[in-house]
């Protein structure tokens, strides 16, 4: 069942433009798993990161970038427009 909820999880991320930018905004892995039981999904930002590597190459897949944030990695603001690996 996680791993069904995972997969949901990232099909809301790639069609709903308002979710992913409400989960892009989130900086810490703490935060991520909130918004994933806040938003009703039964996994944990593992599953869904291990979920994502599965789907990454194929066309359907989030962005390696995208994977990264949803993991707990830190997504780029105005303030830091950086993102992972881009650390000076």
């Amino acid at each position: 069942m996680s791993e069904e909820q995972a997969q949901a999880f990232i099909a809301k991320m790639k069609t709903d433009e308002a979710f992913h930018a409400k989960v892009m905004a989130v900086e810490d892995v703490a935060a991520h798993q909130r918004l994933i039981d806040d938003e009703g999904f039964d996994c944990a930002v593992e599953e869904i990161a291990a979920a994502g590597e599965a789907l990454v190459g194929a066309a359907d897949g989030l962005s390696d970038e995208e994977l990264s944030w949803v993991a707990g990695g830190v997504a780029p603001s105005e303030q830091e427009p950086w993102g992972p690996g881009h650390y000076t």
